[in-house]
């Protein structure tokens, strides 16, 4: 994008994005934000890999990387990186996208947040947080209250024959998520935030910035499913993190307020 058409749009702020404890060095080296992945490998190890994930899927809490590598019979270094081909994320990333949401849907049925947080999985009230991070736009609390007093700004992409659903609010991201491609994506966050105010985003230097994060996964993220597609989600939400609308474009007249709160107004 040239100068002077930043200079039109507005700026796009992106402050630091905090790091999430407790991910290593050797978890995060080769991973850079909205890298495509390898193809998964076709071979028996793939199987192993697959029970660790259901195992991590199916735990109250992360298990340790010695203990799924032994499941598999391999050493935990081996392990570590046969998983991250495969799947796309280390076994760490993976339990914490998990976990989170685990924790987005105990707050959005009305659960009380530190309740939520150890429901989740989490060992303590600061990993949960940590957790949540990358969608800075909402607190806990304010999930938890269906988005009260919250102006939403969505966006819906096409990605192949899916829909990728996004919501920011001025503070930054607070929604992601991949669905069908009829889906509505303003109708599915007042699903998930029925008091929040929404509007259509209009900030063209943020969409900009969405469709290059997006740009290098889109063809996998098409076709992905299961793990694969978690994972995928999981890379593009680190790479939105920390971007936030423009200040011009949270002061579009065309917010709709939710159900029972005056008149709403669809805009495509």
């Amino acid at each position: 994008m040239h100068a002077s058409e930043q200079a039109a749009i507005g700026p796009v702020r992106r402050p630091p994005t905090p790091n999430i404890p407790p991910e290593t060095d050797r978890d995060r080296a080769g991973e850079p934000a909205g890298a495509p992945f390898d193809p998964p490998a076709p071979s028996p190890i793939a199987g192993r890999i697959a029970v660790a994930v259901r195992t991590i899927e199916r735990a109250e809490a992360q298990p340790r990387l010695a203990d799924l590598a032994r499941a598999a019979g391999l050493s935990p270094s081996h392990f570590q990186r046969l998983f991250k081909r495969i799947v796309g994320l280390s076994p760490t990333r993976y339990g914490i996208a998990v976990r989170r949401a685990r924790l987005r849907r105990a707050l959005e049925n009305g659960d009380g947040v530190t309740q939520a947080i150890f429901a989740a999985g989490f060992g303590s009230a600061s990993q949960g947080y940590a957790a949540l991070r990358d969608e800075a736009g909402l607190t806990p609390s304010a999930i938890r209250a269906g988005g009260s007093g919250v102006s939403i700004y969505h966006l819906g992409l096409p990605v192949g024959a899916r829909r990728l659903h996004l919501g920011f609010t001025e503070r930054g991201l607070c929604h992601l998520s991949l669905g069908a491609e009829r889906a509505d994506t303003r109708s599915e966050l007042r699903r998930l935030l029925p008091h929040a105010r929404l509007a259509p985003l209009h900030d063209p230097g943020l969409r900009a910035l969405v469709l290059d994060a997006l740009a290098p996964l889109r063809a996998e993220l098409a076709a992905a499913t299961g793990p694969r597609e978690r994972a995928l989600v999981e890379r593009l939400r680190r790479s939105l993190a920390g971007l936030r609308p423009a200040p011009h474009a949270t002061s579009h007249p065309s917010v709709a307020h939710p159900a029972g709160h005056g008149a709403e107004r669809r805009t495509r």
